[in-house]
């Protein structure tokens, strides 16, 4: 019972992620290589934070320092690597309904 309650909360998140809802979060990549490269992403700041610890402090100090607007915190990135921001942010969300939950709501 409960790995199904588990499984269609993270689903329900996964969604909101999908239709952009709620998200408080925008990721911004500037790719060197080509300066009119530009690909933004919109995500869930716990979500991203939870399975990136290294944003939390990020995130804290944009929000205690007022850098955040309207709620929505942007992050600035330069990567000239092969894989998106969009991938790498598609894969936390879809790794959260791959997991499995025990009775007490615990990841096994």
């Amino acid at each position: 019972m409960m790995q199904s309650k588990m499984s269609d909360f993270f689903d329900e998140i996964h969604t909101f992620y999908q239709q952009k809802k709620f998200c408080d979060l925008r990721i911004v990549n500037l790719w060197p290589k080509d300066p009119n490269f530009c690909e933004k992403v919109s995500c869930h700041s716990l979500v991203v934070s939870s399975a990136i610890p290294k944003l939390v402090p990020i995130l804290r100090q944009a929000s205690d320092e007022g850098y955040s607007s309207e709620d929505i915190s942007v992050i600035i990135v330069q990567n000239d690597c092969c894989t998106s921001i969009a991938e790498a942010v598609d894969s936390i969300y879809s790794s959260l309904c791959n997991e499995t939950w025990d009775a007490n709501g615990k990841n096994w």
